[in-house]
Protein backbone atom coordinates (compact mmCIF):
# COMPACT_ATOMS: atom_id res chain seq x y z
CA UNK A 1 0.00 0.00 0.00
CA UNK A 2 1.34 3.40 -0.94
CA UNK A 3 0.48 6.40 1.24
CA UNK A 4 1.76 9.66 -0.22
CA UNK A 5 0.04 12.55 1.53
CA UNK A 6 1.92 15.27 -0.30
CA UNK A 7 0.45 14.16 -3.62
CA UNK A 8 -3.12 14.71 -2.41
CA UNK A 9 -4.84 18.01 -3.07
CA UNK A 10 -7.49 18.60 -0.40
CA UNK A 11 -9.48 21.07 -2.47
CA UNK A 12 -12.77 20.51 -0.63
CA UNK A 13 -14.90 22.60 1.69
CA UNK A 14 -14.66 21.08 5.15
CA UNK A 15 -17.26 21.96 7.75
CA UNK A 16 -15.89 25.12 9.35
CA UNK A 17 -17.50 24.58 12.74
CA UNK A 18 -16.07 21.07 13.00
CA UNK A 19 -12.65 22.17 11.76
CA UNK A 20 -12.51 25.00 14.30
CA UNK A 21 -13.39 22.54 17.06
CA UNK A 22 -10.55 20.23 16.06
CA UNK A 23 -8.12 23.16 15.78
CA UNK A 24 -9.03 24.42 19.24
CA UNK A 25 -8.27 21.08 20.86
CA UNK A 26 -5.01 20.59 18.99
CA UNK A 27 -3.86 24.12 19.88
CA UNK A 28 -4.53 23.28 23.53
CA UNK A 29 -2.25 20.25 23.20
CA UNK A 30 -5.07 17.71 23.41
CA UNK A 31 -5.14 14.44 21.49
CA UNK A 32 -7.66 13.96 18.68
CA UNK A 33 -8.89 10.50 17.76
CA UNK A 34 -9.92 9.54 14.24
CA UNK A 35 -12.37 6.65 13.91
CA UNK A 36 -10.94 4.69 11.01
CA UNK A 37 -12.53 1.54 9.63
CA UNK A 38 -10.19 1.49 6.65
CA UNK A 39 -12.97 2.63 4.33
CA UNK A 40 -12.59 5.53 1.91
CA UNK A 41 -14.38 8.05 4.15
CA UNK A 42 -12.34 7.47 7.29
CA UNK A 43 -9.05 7.14 5.39
CA UNK A 44 -9.79 10.49 3.73
CA UNK A 45 -10.65 12.05 7.11
CA UNK A 46 -7.36 10.82 8.59
CA UNK A 47 -5.21 11.96 5.67
CA UNK A 48 -6.88 15.36 5.48
CA UNK A 49 -6.24 16.03 9.18
CA UNK A 50 -2.62 14.91 8.90
CA UNK A 51 -2.24 17.34 6.00
CA UNK A 52 -3.98 20.26 7.71
CA UNK A 53 -2.18 19.78 11.03
CA UNK A 54 1.26 18.81 9.72
CA UNK A 55 3.00 20.32 12.73
CA UNK A 56 0.87 18.43 15.23
CA UNK A 57 0.87 14.90 13.83
CA UNK A 58 1.58 13.43 17.27
CA UNK A 59 -1.77 14.80 18.47
CA UNK A 60 -3.70 12.63 16.01
CA UNK A 61 -4.52 9.06 17.02
CA UNK A 62 -6.38 6.35 15.11
CA UNK A 63 -9.20 4.28 16.64
CA UNK A 64 -10.27 1.07 14.90
CA UNK A 65 -12.97 -1.31 16.10
CA UNK A 66 -13.19 -4.78 14.56
CA UNK A 67 -16.79 -6.00 14.89
CA UNK A 68 -15.79 -9.53 13.87
CA UNK A 69 -18.97 -9.59 11.81
CA UNK A 70 -17.50 -9.92 8.29
CA UNK A 71 -15.11 -12.30 6.59
CA UNK A 72 -12.86 -9.39 5.63
CA UNK A 73 -12.96 -7.69 9.06
CA UNK A 74 -9.53 -8.96 10.10
CA UNK A 75 -8.06 -7.86 6.76
CA UNK A 76 -9.47 -4.37 7.33
CA UNK A 77 -7.80 -4.22 10.74
CA UNK A 78 -4.49 -5.36 9.24
CA UNK A 79 -4.83 -2.68 6.56
CA UNK A 80 -5.35 0.05 9.17
CA UNK A 81 -2.38 -1.20 11.21
CA UNK A 82 -0.12 -1.16 8.17
CA UNK A 83 -1.31 2.30 7.12
CA UNK A 84 -0.75 3.76 10.58
CA UNK A 85 2.75 2.28 10.78
CA UNK A 86 3.69 3.85 7.44
CA UNK A 87 2.15 7.18 8.47
CA UNK A 88 3.81 7.06 11.88
CA UNK A 89 0.49 7.48 13.67
CA UNK A 90 -0.42 5.83 16.98
CA UNK A 91 -3.38 3.49 16.64
CA UNK A 92 -5.66 1.70 19.11
CA UNK A 93 -7.65 -1.40 18.24
CA UNK A 94 -10.62 -3.12 19.82
CA UNK A 95 -12.96 -6.02 19.22
CA UNK A 96 -15.87 -7.64 21.11
CA UNK A 97 -15.18 -10.46 23.54
CA UNK A 98 -18.41 -12.07 22.37
CA UNK A 99 -19.56 -10.85 18.93
CA UNK A 100 -23.31 -10.07 18.97
CA UNK A 101 -25.55 -12.78 17.52
CA UNK A 102 -27.79 -10.11 16.01
CA UNK A 103 -25.98 -8.14 13.30
CA UNK A 104 -27.75 -4.79 13.49
CA UNK A 105 -26.50 -1.26 12.93
CA UNK A 106 -27.67 -0.32 16.40
CA UNK A 107 -25.75 -3.14 18.11
CA UNK A 108 -22.58 -2.34 16.17
CA UNK A 109 -22.90 1.35 17.02
CA UNK A 110 -23.22 0.60 20.74
CA UNK A 111 -20.09 -1.55 20.66
CA UNK A 112 -18.09 1.10 18.80
CA UNK A 113 -19.15 3.90 21.11
CA UNK A 114 -18.29 1.81 24.16
CA UNK A 115 -14.83 1.20 22.68
CA UNK A 116 -14.37 4.90 21.89
CA UNK A 117 -15.44 5.85 25.40
CA UNK A 118 -12.96 3.46 27.03
CA UNK A 119 -10.03 4.48 24.81
CA UNK A 120 -10.73 8.21 25.17
CA UNK A 121 -10.69 7.93 28.96
CA UNK A 122 -7.63 5.71 29.06
CA UNK A 123 -5.54 7.65 26.53
CA UNK A 124 -6.85 11.17 27.30
CA UNK A 125 -8.29 11.62 23.82
CA UNK A 126 -10.51 14.70 23.81
CA UNK A 127 -12.63 14.17 20.69
CA UNK A 128 -13.30 11.54 18.05
CA UNK A 129 -13.37 12.58 14.39
CA UNK A 130 -15.70 10.63 12.11
CA UNK A 131 -15.78 10.52 8.32
CA UNK A 132 -19.49 11.15 7.76
CA UNK A 133 -20.03 13.00 4.48
CA UNK A 134 -22.95 14.69 2.72
CA UNK A 135 -24.16 11.40 1.23
CA UNK A 136 -24.33 9.89 4.73
CA UNK A 137 -26.32 12.92 5.88
CA UNK A 138 -28.85 12.45 3.07
CA UNK A 139 -29.23 8.76 3.90
CA UNK A 140 -29.83 9.60 7.55
CA UNK A 141 -32.44 12.23 6.72
CA UNK A 142 -34.38 9.84 4.49
CA UNK A 143 -34.23 7.08 7.10
CA UNK A 144 -35.49 9.37 9.83
CA UNK A 145 -38.21 10.90 7.68
CA UNK A 146 -39.53 7.41 7.03
CA UNK A 147 -39.70 6.71 10.77
CA UNK A 148 -40.90 10.11 11.89
CA UNK A 149 -38.39 12.53 13.38
CA UNK A 150 -38.16 15.98 14.92
CA UNK A 151 -35.63 18.75 14.44
CA UNK A 152 -32.87 16.95 16.34
CA UNK A 153 -33.22 13.84 14.22
CA UNK A 154 -33.30 15.69 10.91
CA UNK A 155 -30.20 17.70 11.80
CA UNK A 156 -28.17 14.53 12.32
CA UNK A 157 -25.38 13.79 11.83
CA UNK A 158 -24.37 17.14 13.32
CA UNK A 159 -20.90 18.68 12.91
CA UNK A 160 -20.41 18.28 16.67
CA UNK A 161 -22.34 16.00 19.00
CA UNK A 162 -22.00 14.15 22.30
CA UNK A 163 -22.94 10.54 22.99
CA UNK A 164 -22.26 8.59 26.18
CA UNK A 165 -19.47 10.89 27.27
CA UNK A 166 -17.73 11.02 23.87
CA UNK A 167 -17.59 14.17 21.73
CA UNK A 168 -17.81 13.40 18.02
CA UNK A 169 -16.68 15.86 15.33
CA UNK A 170 -17.52 15.46 11.62
CA UNK A 171 -15.54 17.77 9.29
CA UNK A 172 -16.55 16.05 6.00
CA UNK A 173 -20.28 16.82 6.08
CA UNK A 174 -19.98 19.28 3.18
CA UNK A 175 -18.00 16.78 1.07
CA UNK A 176 -19.69 14.20 -1.15
CA UNK A 177 -18.74 10.55 -1.46
CA UNK A 178 -17.96 11.16 -5.13
CA UNK A 179 -15.42 13.86 -4.23
CA UNK A 180 -13.76 11.64 -1.64
CA UNK A 181 -13.37 8.71 -4.05
CA UNK A 182 -12.13 10.99 -6.83
CA UNK A 183 -9.40 12.57 -4.68
CA UNK A 184 -8.19 9.25 -3.26
CA UNK A 185 -8.08 7.63 -6.69
CA UNK A 186 -6.23 10.53 -8.25
CA UNK A 187 -3.56 10.19 -5.55
CA UNK A 188 -3.39 6.41 -5.85
CA UNK A 189 -4.41 5.88 -2.23
CA UNK A 190 -5.93 2.50 -1.38
CA UNK A 191 -8.80 1.82 1.02
CA UNK A 192 -10.91 -1.11 2.16
CA UNK A 193 -14.28 -1.83 0.60
CA UNK A 194 -16.95 -3.21 2.93
CA UNK A 195 -18.52 -6.02 0.91
CA UNK A 196 -21.79 -5.71 2.84
CA UNK A 197 -22.34 -2.19 1.44
CA UNK A 198 -23.53 -3.79 -1.80
CA UNK A 199 -26.02 -5.98 0.07
CA UNK A 200 -29.51 -4.69 0.78
CA UNK A 201 -30.09 -6.52 4.05
CA UNK A 202 -29.72 -3.28 6.04
CA UNK A 203 -32.20 -0.41 5.77
CA UNK A 204 -29.42 2.14 5.19
CA UNK A 205 -28.05 0.07 2.32
CA UNK A 206 -31.46 -0.08 0.67
CA UNK A 207 -31.70 3.72 0.91
CA UNK A 208 -28.16 4.07 -0.50
CA UNK A 209 -28.39 1.51 -3.29
CA UNK A 210 -32.03 1.73 -4.36
CA UNK A 211 -33.61 5.03 -3.31
CA UNK A 212 -30.81 7.59 -3.64
CA UNK A 213 -29.79 6.71 -7.22
CA UNK A 214 -33.37 7.44 -8.33
CA UNK A 215 -33.45 10.74 -6.44
CA UNK A 216 -30.06 11.78 -7.85
CA UNK A 217 -31.35 11.16 -11.34
CA UNK A 218 -34.29 13.56 -10.95
CA UNK A 219 -32.59 15.96 -8.49
CA UNK A 220 -28.82 16.17 -9.16
CA UNK A 221 -28.33 18.74 -6.36
CA UNK A 222 -30.15 16.65 -3.77
CA UNK A 223 -27.16 16.24 -1.41
CA UNK A 224 -26.45 19.97 -1.46
CA UNK A 225 -30.11 20.72 -0.83
CA UNK A 226 -30.26 18.34 2.12
CA UNK A 227 -27.21 19.92 3.72
CA UNK A 228 -28.69 23.42 3.31
CA UNK A 229 -31.96 22.21 4.84
CA UNK A 230 -30.03 20.73 7.76
CA UNK A 231 -28.19 23.99 8.36
CA UNK A 232 -31.47 25.96 8.34
CA UNK A 233 -33.11 23.46 10.68
CA UNK A 234 -30.07 23.61 12.96
CA UNK A 235 -30.53 27.39 13.23
CA UNK A 236 -34.18 26.93 14.23
CA UNK A 237 -33.20 24.17 16.65
CA UNK A 238 -30.61 26.37 18.32
CA UNK A 239 -33.11 29.22 18.76
CA UNK A 240 -35.77 26.88 20.16
CA UNK A 241 -33.35 25.17 22.54
CA UNK A 242 -32.03 28.52 23.80
CA UNK A 243 -35.54 29.77 24.54
CA UNK A 244 -36.36 26.53 26.35
CA UNK A 245 -33.16 26.62 28.41
CA UNK A 246 -33.97 30.15 29.58
CA UNK A 247 -37.20 28.83 31.12
CA UNK A 248 -36.25 25.31 32.19
CA UNK A 249 -32.78 25.70 33.70
CA UNK A 250 -33.55 28.37 36.36
CA UNK A 251 -36.25 26.17 37.94
CA UNK A 252 -34.22 22.94 37.63
CA UNK A 253 -30.72 23.82 38.81
CA UNK A 254 -30.38 20.42 40.50
CA UNK A 255 -32.13 18.11 38.05
CA UNK A 256 -32.55 14.58 39.38
CA UNK A 257 -35.37 12.09 38.95
CA UNK A 258 -37.93 14.89 39.03
CA UNK A 259 -38.25 18.14 37.10
CA UNK A 260 -40.28 21.22 37.83
CA UNK A 261 -42.34 22.53 34.95
CA UNK A 262 -44.56 25.58 34.57
CA UNK A 263 -47.54 26.67 32.49
CA UNK A 264 -45.24 28.14 29.84
CA UNK A 265 -43.51 24.78 29.34
CA UNK A 266 -46.58 22.52 29.56
CA UNK A 267 -48.55 24.84 27.29
CA UNK A 268 -45.96 24.60 24.48
CA UNK A 269 -45.58 21.18 22.86
CA UNK A 270 -41.98 21.85 21.78
CA UNK A 271 -40.94 22.92 25.29
CA UNK A 272 -42.85 20.04 26.87
CA UNK A 273 -41.14 17.49 24.63
CA UNK A 274 -37.74 18.94 25.53
CA UNK A 275 -38.50 18.77 29.24
CA UNK A 276 -39.53 15.12 28.98
CA UNK A 277 -36.53 14.16 26.85
CA UNK A 278 -34.16 16.09 29.13
CA UNK A 279 -35.40 14.19 32.19
CA UNK A 280 -35.23 10.83 30.40
CA UNK A 281 -31.73 11.53 29.06
CA UNK A 282 -30.50 12.74 32.45
CA UNK A 283 -31.57 9.41 33.95
CA UNK A 284 -30.31 7.30 30.99
CA UNK A 285 -33.82 6.12 30.16
CA UNK A 286 -34.15 7.27 26.54
CA UNK A 287 -33.66 3.77 25.17
CA UNK A 288 -36.36 2.36 27.45
CA UNK A 289 -39.32 4.12 25.86
CA UNK A 290 -40.68 4.04 22.32
CA UNK A 291 -41.30 7.21 20.35
CA UNK A 292 -45.03 6.51 20.05
CA UNK A 293 -45.25 6.17 23.85
CA UNK A 294 -43.57 9.56 24.26
CA UNK A 295 -46.01 11.08 21.76
CA UNK A 296 -49.00 9.60 23.60
CA UNK A 297 -47.69 10.86 26.94
CA UNK A 298 -47.18 14.37 25.53
CA UNK A 299 -50.69 14.33 24.03
CA UNK A 300 -52.19 13.34 27.38
CA UNK A 301 -50.22 15.95 29.34
CA UNK A 302 -51.07 18.69 26.85
CA UNK A 303 -54.77 17.72 26.82
CA UNK A 304 -54.71 17.66 30.62
CA UNK A 305 -53.32 21.18 30.64
CA UNK A 306 -55.90 22.52 28.17
CA UNK A 307 -58.81 20.91 30.05
CA UNK A 308 -57.40 22.01 33.43
CA UNK A 309 -57.58 18.42 34.66
CA UNK A 310 -56.06 17.52 38.03
CA UNK A 311 -55.56 13.84 37.20
CA UNK A 312 -51.97 12.65 36.91
CA UNK A 313 -50.64 11.35 33.59
CA UNK A 314 -48.30 8.37 33.52
CA UNK A 315 -46.50 5.99 31.17
CA UNK A 316 -44.10 3.06 31.72
CA UNK A 317 -40.38 3.61 31.04
CA UNK A 318 -38.54 0.31 31.36
CA UNK A 319 -38.86 -0.73 34.99
CA UNK A 320 -39.82 2.81 35.96
CA UNK A 321 -42.84 5.01 35.44
CA UNK A 322 -42.94 8.59 34.14
CA UNK A 323 -45.55 10.68 35.93
CA UNK A 324 -46.82 14.21 35.37
CA UNK A 325 -48.73 15.74 38.29
CA UNK A 326 -50.86 18.71 37.08
CA UNK A 327 -51.44 20.31 40.48
CA UNK A 328 -47.74 20.72 41.18
CA UNK A 329 -46.46 20.92 37.56
CA UNK A 330 -44.04 18.13 38.48
CA UNK A 331 -42.55 15.59 36.09
CA UNK A 332 -41.01 12.56 37.76
CA UNK A 333 -39.40 9.18 37.13
CA UNK A 334 -40.15 6.62 39.81
CA UNK A 335 -39.41 2.97 40.44
CA UNK A 336 -42.26 0.80 39.24
CA UNK A 337 -41.66 -2.38 41.15
CA UNK A 338 -44.82 -4.47 41.46
CA UNK A 339 -46.41 -4.44 44.90
CA UNK A 340 -47.42 -7.86 46.18
CA UNK A 341 -51.11 -8.04 46.93
CA UNK A 342 -52.02 -9.03 50.46
CA UNK A 343 -55.16 -9.69 52.48
CA UNK A 344 -54.72 -10.09 56.23
CA UNK A 345 -57.29 -10.85 58.92
CA UNK A 346 -56.52 -8.65 61.92
CA UNK A 347 -57.93 -8.48 65.41
CA UNK A 348 -57.00 -6.25 68.32
CA UNK A 349 -53.23 -5.79 68.43
CA UNK A 350 -50.34 -4.73 66.17
CA UNK A 351 -50.03 -6.22 62.69
CA UNK A 352 -46.93 -6.02 60.48
CA UNK A 353 -47.74 -5.49 56.81
CA UNK A 354 -45.68 -7.14 54.01
CA UNK A 355 -44.01 -3.81 53.18
CA UNK A 356 -42.78 -3.34 56.76
CA UNK A 357 -45.40 -0.88 57.96
CA UNK A 358 -47.46 -1.70 61.01
CA UNK A 359 -51.14 -1.18 61.80
CA UNK A 360 -52.09 -1.03 65.44
CA UNK A 361 -55.72 -1.81 66.30
CA UNK A 362 -56.96 -1.11 69.78
CA UNK A 363 -60.10 -0.39 71.75
CA UNK A 364 -59.97 2.99 73.49
CA UNK A 365 -62.06 5.06 75.87
CA UNK A 366 -63.00 8.56 74.76
CA UNK A 367 -63.53 11.38 77.19
CA UNK A 368 -65.83 14.24 76.32
CA UNK A 369 -63.00 16.61 75.44
CA UNK A 370 -61.21 14.13 73.19
CA UNK A 371 -64.43 13.12 71.47
CA UNK A 372 -65.29 16.76 70.72
CA UNK A 373 -61.79 17.37 69.36
CA UNK A 374 -62.17 14.46 66.94
CA UNK A 375 -65.64 15.58 65.89
CA UNK A 376 -64.19 19.04 65.21
CA UNK A 377 -61.68 17.54 62.77
CA UNK A 378 -58.60 17.79 64.96
CA UNK A 379 -57.49 14.22 64.25
CA UNK A 380 -54.74 13.45 61.69
CA UNK A 381 -56.59 11.03 59.40
CA UNK A 382 -53.44 10.24 57.42
CA UNK A 383 -51.99 8.11 60.21
CA UNK A 384 -54.83 7.56 62.70
CA UNK A 385 -58.53 6.84 62.44
CA UNK A 386 -61.06 6.80 65.29
CA UNK A 387 -64.15 4.72 64.50
CA UNK A 388 -67.31 3.75 66.30
CA UNK A 389 -66.94 0.38 67.97
CA UNK A 390 -69.76 -1.01 65.79
CA UNK A 391 -67.33 -1.15 62.86
CA UNK A 392 -65.87 -4.28 64.38
CA UNK A 393 -69.04 -6.27 64.86
CA UNK A 394 -68.29 -8.67 67.71
CA UNK A 395 -64.96 -7.41 68.97
CA UNK A 396 -64.27 -10.68 70.77
CA UNK A 397 -64.49 -12.95 67.73
CA UNK A 398 -64.63 -10.81 64.59
CA UNK A 399 -61.67 -9.35 62.73
CA UNK A 400 -60.90 -6.55 60.31
CA UNK A 401 -59.40 -7.13 56.86
CA UNK A 402 -56.19 -5.36 55.87
CA UNK A 403 -55.60 -5.47 52.12
CA UNK A 404 -54.19 -3.73 49.09
CA UNK A 405 -56.26 -1.53 46.84
CA UNK A 406 -58.59 -3.16 44.31
CA UNK A 407 -60.22 -2.00 41.10
CA UNK A 408 -63.59 -0.39 41.82
CA UNK A 409 -62.92 0.40 45.50
CA UNK A 410 -65.26 3.11 46.78
CA UNK A 411 -66.59 4.37 50.10
CA UNK A 412 -68.11 7.45 51.73
CA UNK A 413 -65.51 9.23 53.90
CA UNK A 414 -66.45 11.63 56.67
CA UNK A 415 -68.86 14.28 55.45
CA UNK A 416 -70.28 12.24 52.56
CA UNK A 417 -73.49 10.27 52.45
CA UNK A 418 -72.76 8.52 49.16
CA UNK A 419 -69.74 6.45 48.12
CA UNK A 420 -66.92 8.04 46.15
CA UNK A 421 -64.41 6.14 44.03
CA UNK A 422 -61.17 5.61 45.90
CA UNK A 423 -59.30 6.76 42.80
CA UNK A 424 -61.05 10.14 42.99
CA UNK A 425 -60.41 10.41 46.72
CA UNK A 426 -56.68 9.82 46.21
CA UNK A 427 -56.62 12.33 43.36
CA UNK A 428 -58.17 14.94 45.63
CA UNK A 429 -55.56 14.14 48.27
CA UNK A 430 -52.78 14.52 45.65
CA UNK A 431 -51.41 11.09 46.49
CA UNK A 432 -48.55 10.33 44.03
CA UNK A 433 -49.31 7.61 41.49
CA UNK A 434 -46.65 5.23 42.76
CA UNK A 435 -47.66 5.55 46.40
CA UNK A 436 -51.15 4.43 45.45
CA UNK A 437 -49.80 0.98 44.68
CA UNK A 438 -49.06 0.41 48.36
CA UNK A 439 -52.19 2.09 49.74
CA UNK A 440 -53.65 0.23 52.71
CA UNK A 441 -57.38 -0.49 52.70
CA UNK A 442 -59.03 -1.45 56.02
CA UNK A 443 -62.40 -3.24 55.80
CA UNK A 444 -64.83 -4.86 58.25
CA UNK A 445 -66.02 -8.46 58.08
CA UNK A 446 -68.69 -7.48 55.54
CA UNK A 447 -66.12 -5.99 53.17
CA UNK A 448 -67.11 -2.38 53.85
CA UNK A 449 -64.19 0.02 53.65
CA UNK A 450 -63.56 1.63 57.03
CA UNK A 451 -60.42 3.62 56.34
CA UNK A 452 -57.86 4.27 53.59
CA UNK A 453 -54.98 6.37 54.91
CA UNK A 454 -54.34 9.20 54.15
CA UNK A 455 -58.09 9.78 53.60
CA UNK A 456 -60.72 10.19 56.31
CA UNK A 457 -62.47 7.15 57.83
CA UNK A 458 -65.91 6.03 56.70
CA UNK A 459 -68.75 8.39 57.59
CA UNK A 460 -71.01 5.41 58.40
CA UNK A 461 -68.79 4.49 61.35
CA UNK A 462 -67.94 7.93 62.69
CA UNK A 463 -67.84 8.14 66.48
CA UNK A 464 -71.06 8.76 68.39
CA UNK A 465 -71.76 9.64 71.99
CA UNK A 466 -70.37 6.30 73.07
CA UNK A 467 -67.31 6.47 75.30
CA UNK A 468 -65.81 3.42 73.56
CA UNK A 469 -64.17 3.54 70.10
CA UNK A 470 -61.77 1.69 67.85
CA UNK A 471 -58.43 3.37 67.12
CA UNK A 472 -56.44 2.45 64.01
CA UNK A 473 -52.87 3.76 63.84
CA UNK A 474 -50.62 3.30 60.81
CA UNK A 475 -46.92 3.32 61.67
CA UNK A 476 -44.45 3.77 58.78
Amino acid sequence: MDIVINDITFDVDLNLRALNEISAYIEEGACVGVACSGGADSVFALLSLLDIFKGNRDSIKVLHYNHKARISADNDMAFVKDMCEKLGVDAYFGEPENPPEKHSEDEFRKLRISFFEDICKRENIAIVVQGHHSSDASETVLMRLSRGSGLEGLCAPAPISDAFGVKFVRPLLEVSKVEIISILRSAGVMWCEDETNAQNSYFRNRIRNIVLPVIEEVAPNFYTGVRRTQRLLAEDLHALNSAFEDIFVPINLNLGTTARLCAEIVGCRSYLRRAVMRLLAHNNELENIRSHAVDKFLDDVYDSFLSESTISVKTPVGDKILVYTPRSFELGLYDSKPVDEFCIEAGIGTHILPDGRALRIRKITLGTEKRLAILNGENDDSTRAILDVSCFGDIKKDTLTLRTRREGDAYAPLGRSTPKKLKDILNAKKVPILKRKSILVVCNKNGEILWVPPAAPADKYKITNSSVAIELTLEE
